[in-house]
C-alpha cells in the first residue's frame, strides 16, 4: 500500500499529501498540492499511482477522490494532521498565489 514499508518521514509526508488534498475539499493541480503538502513533487504522482482505488488526475491532470467517503475516511483517521495543517495556515510564504486554494474547507476540522 502507499503506506507500507516506508520509514516516519516518509509516511508523514505522504499523510501531508491526502491531508492537503482533502482540507482543500475541491480538486488541486499537482503542482498546488506538493506545495501546500511541502513534498517532492514526484510523492504526488507516487501518492495518487499507490492509491489509484481512490484518488485519480482529472483529464485536467488534477488530483481528485473517486467517491466522498475518501475524504470522510482521511479526515476521521488523519484529524491530528489535518489540526497541525490547519494551525500552519495550510500555506508557506512562498506559495502565496496558491492560498486561497488551500484554505481549510473542512467542516468542524478543530471539533474534538
Amino acid at each position: 500500500g502507499a503506506f507500507d514499508d516506508v520509514d516516519d518521514a516518509e509516511k508523514s509526508a505522504r499523510i501531508r499529501v491526502l491531508v492537503t488534498l482533502v482540507c482543500a475539499s475541491r480538486s488541486l493541480n499537482p503542482s498546488t498540492l506538493w506545495m501546500g503538502a511541502d513534498v517532492d513533487k514526484d510523492l504526488v504522482h507516487l501518492v495518487v499511482g499507490a492509491l489509484h482505488p481512490v484518488l485519480y488526475f482529472t483529464k485536467e491532470g488534477d488530483v481528485r477522490w473517486h467517491h466522498s467517503s475518501f475524504h470522510d475516511f482521511v479526515t476521521t483517521t488523519y484529524r491530528p494532521a489535518l489540526f497541525e495543517h490547519h494551525r500552519r495556515g495550510l500555506c508557506s510564504s512562498s506559495m502565496s498565489a496558491h492560498c486561497s486554494m488551500l484554505r481549510c474547507e473542512v467542516p468542524n476540522v478543530l471539533a474534538f
